[in-house]
């Protein structure tokens, strides 16, 4: 947020409308002096084009803003898509169809719903279901990027501890596939909704969120619990 307001100051105060008027100003200004025009009439030629500065300050800064606002999310996304594809690549070496998949299957449904959600009408009611929605893509991919880890583990371990590994990965993936039809499941739902004559009621698709949300946080905790309550260092193959 800083680095957007930092970029709105530099651009505005960049701008030909506040460097020009300055500039005049103070030429103007100084001519008058030199000439003997006094300092009332320098005055009022610096206030004239203060006052253009000023102007451009007050008007152009929420311009400039929204630009900067509207860069800042471009970035952002540019960032998102290049993580989300390079956890694709990666998932390659599993070799297992399904996490791949469910990655493609999850992009494509938050895509989705971005779409839907875009038009004016619904853009501000769908606001709230859109960031739990999000939060489901994010639990998602995390337990993607675990069950990855998960994977490369398995490759370093002894054969009873292998077994071990692969069996919470295989839980993880199941998991992941509950998760992907829940996010189909309120994607569909809103789709419906929206292109329903009678009216948009929400409520029903807010409990439905609601209860993939608990969801969503018990499978957090559940990774948080796997993660630090599993130490497989003293099974690994010499």
């Amino acid at each position: 947020m800083e680095v957007a307001r930092k970029r709105v100051w530099k651009r505005l105060l960049a701008s030909p409308w506040v460097i020009v008027p300055l500039a005049v100003g103070i030429i103007a200004t100084a001519s008058l002096v030199i000439s003997g025009s006094g300092a009332v009439v320098a005055g009022t030629s610096f206030a004239l084009c203060s006052g253009v500065i000023a102007y451009r300050l007050a008007f152009g800064f929420d311009k400039i803003t929204e630009l900067a606002a509207n860069e800042s999310t471009a970035a952002q996304h540019e960032l998102e898509v290049a993580q989300l594809d390079k956890l694709q690549d990666q998932l390659r070496v599993d070799r297992d169809f399904r996490t791949k998949d469910i990655l493609a299957a999850a992009r494509q449904l938050r895509s989705e719903f971005q779409e839907l959600a875009s038009s004016p009408e619904m853009k501000q009611r769908a606001n709230e279901i859109g960031k739990q929605l999000d939060h489901l893509f994010w639990t998602a991919i995390k337990q993607l990027e675990y069950s990855l880890k998960l994977f490369h583990q398995a490759d370093r371990l002894v054969d009873g501890q292998r077994i071990h590994v692969l069996q919470e990965r295989e839980s993880v993936i199941l998991e992941l596939q509950s998760s992907v039809d829940r996010m189909r499941q309120v994607t569909t739902h809103f789709r419906q909704l929206s292109n329903s004559e009678q009216g948009l009621d929400l409520k029903p698709l807010q409990d439905e969120l609601d209860a993939s949300m608990r969801v969503a946080k018990r499978t957090e905790e559940r990774m948080r619990e796997l993660e630090l309550g599993h130490n497989h260092n003293e099974f690994l193959k010499d």
